[in-house]
């Protein structure tokens, strides 16, 4: 993992924290478990942007109509 994805997800797991009133380890864990998950679906999904953080990252960012082929 990235620096720049671990960062991403410490960011989204203290802002889980704050919203929910989870704890940092809880949110830490709920964030990683669908990290993971979402890793899977873009894997299953051939890795449209590369097998690699960044790739992922800019899947997880990019709206699904726009990694949609036109016809």
């Amino acid at each position: 993992m990235s620096d720049q994805h671990a960062k991403l997800l410490g960011h989204m797991a203290v802002h889980l924290a704050h919203e929910r009133g989870w704890s940092i380890a809880v949110a830490t864990s709920y964030v990683l478990e669908r990290t993971i998950e979402a890793r899977q679906t873009y894997r299953q999904a051939g890795a449209p942007l590369g097998d690699d953080d960044a790739g992922f990252v800019r899947w997880l960012l990019t709206p699904s109509w726009q990694l949609t082929p036109s016809a």
